[in-house]
């Protein structure tokens, strides 16, 4: 990101996990990294989101993000779904639902703290959204149909 926007640009990670597998999340809240996974509370980690759903972080993940993380939040599947209806209907675009994941991100900073509200405020926010491309037609169909637009 430095690259993209300067070094004098402080840049802010906040990561986005499903509900049911917020496994760095917890890594980063308990400090216990690899050592906690989310069976661990109680969690299953069955989601739709499975572009990002591990039950554990690794040890090397965990010891490279933690420094970098500013934040993190969750998301529900049926709120990955809503978000891939608005970016198939508003930009004619496909991404996999566990992409859409970054568009929740500006809603939980606008609710947050004044910190959060004023990293909205004056950061410039990147999506980064990889992958569906590679998702074949028949699947992204199935997974477009599942949408608010899709079942209208």
């Amino acid at each position: 990101m430095h690259l993209a926007f300067g070094a004098a640009q402080p840049v802010r990670v906040f990561f986005a996990e499903p509900v049911a597998a917020p496994c760095v999340t917890l890594a980063l809240c308990t400090g216990k990294g690899a050592a906690v996974c989310v069976a661990d509370i109680g969690l299953d980690g069955k989601t739709e989101a499975d572009g990002l759903a591990v039950g554990r972080a690794s040890a090397l993940c965990f010891e490279t993000c933690a420094p970098l993380v500013e934040g993190s939040y969750t998301i529900e599947d049926c709120t990955l779904f809503e978000h891939l209806g608005a970016l198939v209907e508003l930009e004619r675009s496909f991404i996999e639902p566990s992409c859409c994941a970054c568009f929740a991100g500006p809603g939980h900073l606008a609710a947050g703290s004044q910190r959060a509200r004023w990293l909205l405020a004056e950061g410039t926010h990147v999506f980064w959204a990889t992958g569906g491309s590679l998702v074949p037609e028949a699947e992204r169909e199935a997974l477009v149909a599942r949408t608010p637009m899709g079942r209208q």
